[in-house]
């Protein structure tokens, strides 16, 4: 059970990312996107709490990537970003990320101590 559990929050990962990289790329509403990392944060954290640090990592660290990816493709782009603002952008989802996804954390520790 635990095994399956890590696959599907991985797969699920897998999935979440791969719909912000696309949203980020095909949307100038922030307001929407820092909503889904918190949701697909708070997702995974109550899946695999064991792992809750991981996630807004790894979620910050795939849209980053994107966004670097970007820089690389024949994408025209109004104003080239520096390395300071790309940093800046990772610690905005990291935050936003470890917050959704602790809040996930705990509200699976609240549920499982009212159902004893």
């Amino acid at each position: 059970m635990r095994h399956s559990m890590t696959i599907l929050s991985y797969l699920l990962f897998i999935t979440g990312a791969a719909f912000l990289i696309r949203a980020d790329q095909h949307t100038d509403d922030t307001g929407v996107l820092v909503g889904c990392i918190a949701i697909l944060a708070f997702v995974l954290g109550s899946m695999h709490p064991n792992r809750a640090w991981q996630w807004p990592l790894l979620i910050a660290a795939s849209i980053v990537g994107a966004e670097l990816w970007d820089l690389r493709s024949a994408v025209p782009h109004v104003k080239q970003q520096s390395a300071v603002s790309y940093a800046l952008i990772a610690a905005l989802i990291t935050a936003v990320g470890m917050a959704g996804c602790y809040a996930g954390v705990g509200l699976r520790k609240i549920m499982r101590s009212s159902a004893i």
